[in-house]
C-alpha cells in the first residue's frame, strides 16, 4: 500500500480501516483458499488451471518486514550503478514508511528494524 505522507497524516482513521480490510482478506484466503482462488480468477479473467497451477508460490500476508528495506536498498543500489538515477547516495527509507497504521491494527506484523 502506498500514500502521501499528507494523506497518512490527514486520515489515520481511513489508514486503519484499509489495513482492517487487507487483514481480514488475508484470514478469508487462508480460511476460504478455492473460494479464494474463484473469485480472484473471476476478477482478473484469468485461466483457472493457470492460476491453480501458479498459486501457491504468493505469499499472501499483511506484513511490513525488513525484506522491504532490503529491496529497495538493492533496486537502488541497481539504478546508481547503472547512472538511472543522479543520485549517488542511498536515501534513508525508513523516512518514507509510516508503521504507525499497521502497528495499531496489527502490531505483529510490523517486522521493520528502525
Amino acid at each position: 500500500m502506498a500514500a502521501g505522507q499528507d494523506f497518512i497524516k490527514q486520515h489515520p482513521g481511513a489508514v486503519r480501516k484499509f489495513l482492517r480490510a487487507l487483514i481480514k482478506a488475508e484470514a478469508f484466503l487462508k480460511q476460504h483458499p478455492e473460494e479464494s482462488r474463484r473469485l480472484v480468477t473471476e476478477f482478473i479473467k484469468a485461466d483457472k488451471a493457470l492460476l491453480d497451477e501458479i498459486w501457491d508460490i504468493y505469499n499472501f500476508r499483511v506484513i511490513l518486514g525488513q525484506s522491504l528495506l532490503v529491496n529497495l536498498e538493492e533496486q537502488t543500489r541497481w539504478a546508481i550503478k547503472n547512472r538511472l538515477t543522479t543520485r549517488r547516495d542511498m536515501p534513508n527509507y525508513l523516512d518514507f514508511i509510516d508503521v504507525d497504521g499497521l502497528r495499531a491494527v496489527k502490531p505483529e506484523a510490523v517486522r521493520i528494524i528502525r
